[in-house]
């Protein structure tokens, strides 16, 4: 199953640094939602459910 690590830029619950180090330890993308919080499925929807499909292995598919 794929996985990667992501949170908003302006997150000061899950703060970007700590997901940062999070993937790394276990060796694992990172990406970084800009203009988002802790909420970025709502602060980004868009770019949020951009993420979601890159994963799903049917989009490696098309």
């Amino acid at each position: 199953m794929p996985a990667r690590i992501a949170c908003g830029s302006h997150d000061v619950v899950t703060t970007p640094v700590a997901c940062g180090l999070l993937a790394e330890r276990f060796d694992l993308p990172f990406a970084e939602l800009p203009d988002a919080g802790h909420a970025c499925y709502i602060d980004q929807a868009a770019a949020t459910a951009r993420l979601i499909r890159e994963a799903l292995p049917i989009a490696a598919s098309r």
